[in-house]
């Protein structure tokens, strides 16, 4: 099944979505490229959903931590 993705406020951000049954997180950006982190956990990805700044957060947590791919 696809992850669904939602809509967040953001600068920088578009769209993230969860699976947890793959571990993965789906970050669609304002520039159009979508990318997948793996091995993410549903603990991060729920703090990020909740973060006042995704952009921040994606920065500080996601984006050189986990391995990734451009889908």
């Amino acid at each position: 099944m696809p992850t669904q993705l939602v809509f967040v406020k953001s600068s920088f951000i578009r769209s993230i979505g969860y699976n947890a049954g793959r571990r993965t997180a789906t970050v669609c950006f304002r520039s159009g490229a979508l990318y997948q982190y793996k091995n993410v956990s549903k603990v991060t990805f729920t703090r990020w959903l909740k973060s006042p700044s995704k952009g921040k957060y994606f920065r500080r947590n996601i984006r050189g931590v986990y391995a990734y791919a451009q889908i």
